[in-house]
């Protein structure tokens, strides 16, 4: 059944109890830190990037913990989770499901002192001015990626979700990669560092089903070109994205924001804010594309804030296809719309 904790086990735990370490604050933990009841079938693990080093730790707590995520990722099972402390200066690459044997939803979290949510600074090797790797590359099902500040790379993704060999629309068991069902919640993608800008935010290789994005910041992701993407489906040569849920990210001073051009079916698009006009110098267009390429039916856009020009001209907002349910989306032309752009 796993571990279960209440809110009341939670204000009896001290300084010592591997839950208490996650913020350092014992028993403030039930003060709105952490939620109750706190439920995970799986094993714990624990990595603290600023150990010297970690031989001979189990990573079972953080006074055992290992350095690197990439040990903990390679060890976990299916519904584990890995707390995160410290900065990461590592490419993670997450196991294929290779044949239905990979680890499944396995949740990554970052925790600081006192809770403050994007202090764990996520940079692919460490290297910002010559970043052409992504800092995570998921290939399982169901991994749960919550509460770090990714520099997004100067010529690659930040986050990379690989979904089988990109023609494929369940899976077969033939395929090393097939990225269902992820979640990537709570997280700000920041794209302007060591005088570099970044690339892509997250890109989605193929066509993943059931993703999550919610709750995330994207700011400052930009290319000398323009080309620079917050949200990219790269890739797809028959499926494209089914059933994801984007709900209440915020898209600030970058170029191009949820690019979803070769089509998406059945997604909802809620709650995000996509700002208007940003720096001169940036693109900042199209804001959501879902059929530019390509197409796709039966998307739900609702009660965004859609900053920019909402007209059908203008090429900002483009739906999938006549049967997109776009509706009650605030728009500076015509206010809380009804419709899709005209």
């Amino acid at each position: 059944m796993g571990n279960v904790l209440t809110k009341g086990m939670i204000e009896h735990l001290n300084n010592s109890s591997p839950v208490a370490q996650l913020t350092g604050l014992g028993s403030r933990l039930d003060e709105g830190l952490m939620l109750s009841p706190l439920i995970w079938p799986g094993t714990t693990y624990y990595v603290d990037t600023t150990l010297s080093n970690d031989v001979g730790n189990d990573g079972k707590t953080f006074g055992e913990a290992f350095k690197t995520i990439q040990k903990a990722v390679d060890v976990v099972s299916d519904h584990d989770i890995i707390f995160v402390r410290g900065d990461i200066a590592e490419a993670v690459v997450t196991p294929a499901l290779a044949g239905g044997v990979g680890a499944m939803y396995v949740k990554i979290i970052g925790v600081q002192a006192m809770g403050i949510p994007f202090e764990n600074e996520w940079a692919s090797g460490g290297v910002i001015d010559s970043n052409t790797s992504p800092c995570l590359i998921l290939r399982s099902v169901g991994w749960h990626i919550e509460g770090f500040k990714f520099i997004v790379p100067d010529s690659a993704e930040a986050i990379r979700s690989l979904a089988l060999n990109g023609d494929d629309l369940v899976y077969d068991g033939g395929s090393d990669n097939w990225a269902y069902r992820s979640k990537i919640i709570r997280n700000q993608f920041y794209g302007a560092t060591g005088g570099k800008w970044g690339q892509c935010g997250i890109r989605l290789y193929g066509a993943e089903h059931e993703m999550e994005i919610s709750g995330n910041y994207f700011s400052f992701i930009h290319q000398a070109n323009n080309s620079g993407k917050c949200i990219h489906l790269y890739s797809s040569n028959f499926a494209v994205p089914y059933r994801h849920r984007l709900f209440g990210n915020i898209f600030l001073e970058s170029d191009a924001q949820i690019c979803f051009g070769r089509g998406a079916n059945a997604c909802l698009f809620i709650d995000n804010i996509f700002q208007g006009t940003g720096k001169t110098a940036y693109n900042n267009k199209p804001k959501l594309d879902l059929g530019s390429i390509g197409g796709g039916i039966g998307n739900i856009v609702a009660k965004n804030i859609m900053g920019g020009t909402f007209t059908a001209a203008a090429a900002e907002y483009i739906p999938a296809g006549a049967s997109d349910d776009w509706r009650g989306n605030y728009t500076s032309q015509a206010g809380i719309s009804k419709d899709v752009p005209q």
